[in-house]
């Protein structure tokens, strides 16, 4: 009976002795897309500070703890907030900042720190409108995260949304209208291997599966599909923009598109630090010789005209003059010829 009791004595002080393992989150151990996408190496490039990322949905639960900060004012109606939580979970995937120590607990945002504008959105209609509201407020990424019909308001959005500066983000699904501003996110399995994808402009693959993110009310959802491709695809697409703010919506689309693995796979940290070509260099200045030539051969031409008409002017002057001291010479002579001929 001894024994056994100091057996378990010995093995009760030996648990409390022995080391503690360091404690992981289980949420941000979950967010396998951050690892697949090497973001903690993007990250040393931009977080996306100074980008605003339009969320069109049902809204944003700006009081969830790990969105803290994150969330602007939301546009639209007002009424219960997200319901779905679509726009909640797009939020966390794009601007997410975590919680407790450094951030270090729940959802991290491919780009945590860019700032979300909340607009509000329930149907096609007004997730269309959605977009253009969203690029009226300078958003430099518009993320709607649905494979909206392919429908000629929706292209005259994404259209006008590029030329005031914003990139869209759809979710694939869908037949859509390519546009230089538009990226379309198809899903990437976590393990098994994707499914071939064609040659669609924008069209970006982004991972999809068992996405865990944000959700209404506080706590956390895992998405799948493309509708949360979609969300890692815009939060990478704000970290483009912030690391190359002066490109425009055409020109990043293109970076990405030129970055791509096989299979259309998006490579972040390769479109955030590659060297690409332009889509659309500017024209070279010409240079000064180009310009000034044809003045000079022309000033040239014109020179001897004009030596000419100033050798005719300055002998119609010059001979009166000489006429003039002439004559005064001739007079001044025939006096002093005169006055030496004269009575002595």
């Amino acid at each position: 009976m001894k024994r056994a009791f100091a057996a378990l004595a010995a093995t009760v002080v030996g648990a409390l002795l022995a080391p503690v393992p360091a404690y992981a989150d289980p949420i941000r151990d979950s967010m396998w897309h951050l690892r697949s996408l090497d973001v903690a190496e993007a990250h040393k490039r931009t977080d996306g500070r100074g980008v605003t990322v339009a969320v069109v949905a049902g809204g944003v639960d700006a009081t969830h703890p790990d969105l803290a900060g994150a969330v602007q004012p939301a546009i639209g109606p007002s009424g219960p907030v997200d319901p779905g939580g679509r726009g909640t979970a797009m939020a966390g995937l794009v601007a997410g900042r975590g919680h407790g120590s450094g951030g270090a607990d729940g959802v991290a945002g491919i780009a945590p720190g860019a700032s979300v504008l909340p607009v509000i959105a329930e149907n096609t209609d007004e997730h269309i409108r959605g977009i253009e509201t969203a690029a009226q407020r300078g958003a430099s990424v518009i993320c709607v995260g649905l494979a909206l019909p392919a429908t000629a308001p929706l292209a005259q959005a994404v259209a006008a949304a590029g030329r005031a500066g914003s990139v869209v983000v759809l979710a694939d699904g869908a037949d859509y209208q390519a546009d230089p501003a538009l990226l379309v996110a198809a899903p990437l399995p976590r393990e098994s291997a994707a499914p071939a994808l064609d040659a669609r402009p924008g069209l970006v693959a982004a991972p999809g599966e068992q996405i865990t993110s944000t959700n209404t009310g506080g706590g956390y959802r895992i998405d799948a599909g493309a509708v949360a491709a979609a969300g890692v695809l815009c939060g990478a697409a704000a970290l483009v923009r912030a690391a190359h703010h002066a490109l425009p919506p055409a020109e990043i689309t293109h970076r990405v598109g030129q970055t791509l693995g096989s299979n259309r796979r998006l490579d972040l940290v390769a479109a955030l630090t590659r060297t690409v070509p332009l889509l659309n260099p500017p024209s070279p200045s010409p240079s000064p010789s180009a310009t000034t030539a044809p003045s000079s051969a022309a000033a040239e031409a014109r020179a001897p005209v004009r030596r000419e008409k100033r050798g005719v002017l300055g002998w119609l002057v010059v001979l009166p003059v000489l006429a003039v001291i002439g004559g005064i010479v001739w007079y001044s002579v025939r006096g002093v010829r005169r006055g030496s001929t004269g009575p002595t």
